[in-house]
């Protein structure tokens, strides 16, 4: 099978210094974008496949960040290990985590967690959304496959610099005590988050006939060493079909 080519040459030392440094101020960076039209639809179209073949639809309040809600259908990591080679190949490319690990000035390691390594999500539906949470694991890259124009919904709202207290997420108070940064991410684009230690959500799509389908890449770090028995979000996750 076909496999999308990464056109990283335009990226050069000084691209990737400004990347660094507005990662490490708000958290998260707009990539370049590395794929032409041609390739940015073929993952578009893997990613549909993947949601007709075995997506599923979650709507539940997620205890653990305060009962912020899940609406959305998606599909695993295990799914899209066993079904797509072409993501699997793309997720392991050399040269993606050697441009990850330069933007976050330090290793971006594959996720030792397989059912969150690659993840594809579609919010469809009035109401749909990826409520506020911090993720397991540090770092996500978010390929944008297909986005609702900006009147629609789906925008990306973090508030950065923040840690996720699980006995205690108090996701108010860091709302009304710190800045809310929101992003729109047109069809196409890319953009990498510092997830862990940003708090952040997908703002909920308002109007109908918009779809927004996103590949999430997890990669984790050294500081995340201390998650290899403590799942419980994606766990919940996972179990709400």
């Amino acid at each position: 099978m076909k496999r999308p080519m990464l056109n990283l040459n335009q990226i050069g030392a000084d691209a990737i210094r400004e990347a660094r440094r507005r990662f490490l101020a708000e958290g998260l960076v707009r990539l370049p974008l590395l794929l032409s039209p041609q390739d940015r639809r073929l993952l578009l179209d893997e990613a549909v496949g993947l949601l007709d073949a075995c997506g599923k639809r979650r709507d539940f309040k997620m205890e653990q960040t305060d009962g912020s809600p899940r609406r959305m259908r998606n599909v695993g990591g295990k799914d899209v290990a066993a079904r797509s080679p072409m993501l699997c190949e793309l997720y392991n490319d050399r040269q993606l985590r050697e441009l990850v690990s330069a933007v976050i000035g330090e290793p971006a390691l594959a996720c030792p967690y397989d059912q969150e390594r690659i993840v594809v999500t579609s919010l469809q539906q009035i109401g749909d959304t990826h409520g506020w949470h911090w993720d397991d694991y540090s770092i996500a890259l978010v390929w944008v496959l297909q986005a609702p124009p900006i009147a629609s919904g789906g925008l990306v709202q973090c508030v950065p610099h923040t840690r996720w207290n699980r006995d205690a997420p108090q996701i108010l108070e860091h709302i009304v005590s710190s800045p809310i940064r929101t992003y729109y991410f047109d069809s196409g684009e890319i953009y990498l988050m510092q997830t862990r230690d940003t708090l952040h959500r997908v703002h909920p799509i308002v109007k109908l006939g918009c779809e927004r389908i996103i590949m999430n890449f997890a990669y984790a770090t050294k500081a995340d060493t201390d998650l290899v028995d403590n799942h419980e979000t994606v766990d919940a996750l996972w179990a709400a079909a």
